[in-house]
């Protein structure tokens, strides 16, 4: 699924009762045999063709994905479209482009892309690391990342971020990572 949801239905129109809701990055199987016009048939109903798209043919821009999930509810351990915790967010946003990525932040932090010198300016796509969290950067300024503070996935000045940790903290900002 690669819009922010993908509704299904009983049966191939949007007339028809919704049987359920897909979140963003769930994969399903299709009936190739089985399409009907602007619907492809899955396991449970009937879902737009436009909501899908072949795993072969996955490929986008991870912050045009994670824009999209703006607004989208903060669920510690979630890492669906319909609730995200920050680690959920970078590993889907990066999944949907092909980039496979550890669940968790500190292992994201290890395995994902080249640390930035401290002179070089953030871009988009960056990631930013912090203690327990992770965000990816819209521009060399906003975060986009979903949060415990908002409770969904907001994006907002990454000044702002930093300034919220304690100042007890050392370095909010553990390391900065750009993906090739």
């Amino acid at each position: 699924v690669h819009g922010r949801s993908a509704l299904v239905f009983a049966e191939p129109s949007i007339k028809t009762p919704m049987v359920a809701a897909l979140p963003m990055g769930a994969r399903i199987a299709v009936d190739a045999t089985s399409e009907c016009g602007r619907f492809l048939s899955v396991a449970c109903g009937w879902m737009s063709v436009r909501h899908a798209v072949p795993l072969a043919e996955q490929g986008c821009d991870p912050v045009d994905r994670a824009l999209q999930l703006v607004g989208a509810p903060y669920l510690w351990g979630g890492r669906g479209g319909d609730a995200l915790d920050c680690s959920g967010l970078v590993q889907l946003v990066l999944g949907l482009a092909g980039i496979a990525a550890p669940r968790d932040s500190d292992q994201q932090m290890a395995a994902l892309g080249r640390a930035l010198a401290d002179d070089e300016p953030l871009q988009r796509g960056d990631l930013v690391f912090f203690p327990g969290h992770v965000g990816i950067m819209m521009d060399a300024d906003t975060l986009v990342h979903a949060n415990a503070h908002w409770m969904q996935v907001v994006a907002e000045p990454l000044a702002d971020v930093i300034a919220r940790f304690p100042e007890t903290t050392l370095q909010p900002v553990l390391a900065r990572k750009r993906i090739a």
